[in-house]
């Protein structure tokens, strides 16, 4: 699945709210590998919002898991979530990182 088609699911999904995501998470990419290319405070802010937003958008669409825009969405999320830190020191770090596994699994 072409990352244009993954990240159009979420886009469409929040037309309002998510413009620009998928660029934002490609640039989250890249900021892990690159020294060059930083994300701000509001983008981090704006990938949590993505990520809480694909979450819902899945759970909806939880019946339907055989769908391409669920398992779209699933990678989405695991595409946005292992952008942003973890805070081990929180008390849903464990979670997190096991819904981190398991729709990166279903993705």
């Amino acid at each position: 699945m072409s990352i244009e088609l993954k990240y159009n699911h979420l886009e469409r999904a929040y037309p309002d709210m998510l413009t620009g995501i998928g660029a934002l998470i490609q640039k989250g990419k890249l900021s892990g590998r690159f020294e060059s290319v930083e994300l701000s405070e509001e983008d981090i802010r704006q990938l949590e919002k993505a990520k809480e937003l694909c979450e819902l958008k899945i759970i909806e669409l939880w019946d339907s898991r055989d769908s391409q825009q669920f398992k779209a969405l699933c990678a989405t999320y695991f595409d946005i979530a292992s952008q942003l830190s973890a805070l081990t020191e929180s008390e849903y770090y464990i979670y997190e990182q096991f819904k981190l596994i398991a729709f990166g699994y279903l993705g």
